[in-house]
């Protein structure tokens, strides 16, 4: 388990850690576990850059997950497509273009 990075929405002023994290479990199992409470659904992204794009643009995203997101695709994709895709979604890190 890995602290990758804060997010915060604006508007709730509620910063959240992000963590990444492997797990033997499955996706099914996961999915069982969702706190109803806490989270509405979960929202599964495959792990490719066009799928991840496709998400990000997904209105049901909120800004903390579009956010967590977007670490997940810096550590995966790299510097280069985090900062494209971050000026894309727009969530405040840069000025929009």
């Amino acid at each position: 388990m890995n602290c990758v990075g804060i997010v915060e929405d604006a508007a709730l002023r509620q910063p959240e850690l992000v963590f990444a994290v492997k797990s033997c479990r499955t996706r099914r199992e996961i999915e069982q576990m969702l706190d109803a409470a806490e989270h509405e659904s979960c929202f599964v992204i495959a792990p490719s850059v066009e799928e991840v794009a496709k998400g990000l643009n997904d209105p049901i995203l909120t800004p903390v997950a579009a956010g967590a997101t977007l670490l997940w695709g810096l550590g995966r994709f790299g510097r280069a497509w985090f900062d494209e895709a971050e000026r894309a979604v727009n969530l405040g890190g840069h000025e929009p273009e």
